[in-house]
């Protein structure tokens, strides 16, 4: 009896020592900063370019049911803010590197009072490239246009296929999780 009392602290110590160990492996899912490879994710559905593979002028971009794909990685480029101190990038579709030639970024077609969000081709004087993050200490953020800083990312719905905009009135809060 004696040597299954002192089993039972040793297990539940060990238990602790690898919940503790576990922790900061699952804290470190979420990459609100934008650099590098990253899905924009809005419940079970990815931010996605419209299309299968294929990238061009003006591509629409929506929510798509979460794949992996190429189509729903987004690669992060740090950028400057001058604004303030939130993290800034450009997001380049991993699907216009995979296929090589021109690169496009997510963008802001500044039409009407919800701009739709669609890919262009990787322009620097492109102001509606930049985009900034506003809480990098939560694992689900608002994206906003660095030089239009009231205009967030929003789904307009939380299905496949729903539309994506910069609006004024409020953001979709997004989960940034690292593509590996």
């Amino acid at each position: 009896m004696s040597t299954m009392k002192k089993r039972i602290p040793m297990f539940l110590l060990a238990l602790a020592i690898m919940v503790a160990m576990a922790l900061p492996t699952f804290a470190a899912d979420y990459n609100n900063s934008l650099a590098g490879y990253n899905r924009l994710i809005y419940g079970s559905c990815s931010l996605n370019i419209s299309g299968n593979n294929v990238v061009y002028n003006n591509q629409n971009v929506n929510l798509y049911t979460t794949n992996y794909s190429n189509d729903q990685t987004w690669v992060g480029i740090p950028q400057q803010n001058s604004y303030n101190d939130d993290p800034c990038a450009i997001l380049k579709v991993k699907t216009s590197i995979v296929l090589g030639g021109t690169h496009y970024v997510l963008n802001a077609n500044m039409t009407g009072t919800e701009w739709n969000a669609n890919i262009k081709p990787y322009d620097t004087t492109n102001t509606e490239i930049y985009m900034c993050v506003g809480d990098v200490n939560s694992p689900r953020t608002r994206i906003y246009l660095r030089e239009h800083p009231k205009y967030y990312l929003k789904a307009v719905s939380s299905g496949a296929g729903s539309n994506v905009v910069f609006s004024q009135s409020g953001g979709t809060n997004w989960l940034i999780s690292v593509a590996g």
